[in-house]
């Protein structure tokens, strides 16, 4: 992981690499949250909410050579 991850930081691409944890988490309707390991997160997310997540970072330029770790709220 941390090769393939070197090689995406070295990539002169605009990359964004979602990062999850235990995406078999219940969809319990609420929104998800999202760290870049800075703060604590919870140990599960949704596939809803990975999806809605991937869907928003797609449009927003502030993810650009980020790698954020979403998690349910």
């Amino acid at each position: 992981m941390k090769k393939i991850e070197g090689l995406i930081k070295a990539s002169s691409l605009d990359w964004t690499v979602v990062r999850i944890i235990n995406p078999n988490g219940k969809h319990t309707g609420k929104e998800y949250g999202f760290s870049f390991g800075d703060k604590p997160v919870k140990m599960a997310v949704s596939r809803e909410n990975v999806g809605a997540f991937i869907y928003n970072v797609v449009s927003d330029r502030s993810f650009i050579r980020k790698m954020p770790i979403v998690f349910n709220k």
